[in-house]
């Protein structure tokens, strides 16, 4: 396999458009987990 097809393979299309999706889509998911762990997170039980 040729060094150019494996980066094509493990990478993808790495476009700026493709970039910026995923970090929105990482803050998003980020800020949910964060909201609905911080009640079990704040009052812990002994």
């Amino acid at each position: 396999m040729e060094k150019q097809q494996l980066i094509k393979l493990l990478i993808g299309d790495l476009t700026w458009q493709r970039l910026l999706k995923s970090l929105i889509f990482i803050y998003i998911f980020f800020t949910g987990y964060v909201y609905f762990r911080a009640d079990s997170m704040i009052f812990l039980s002994k």
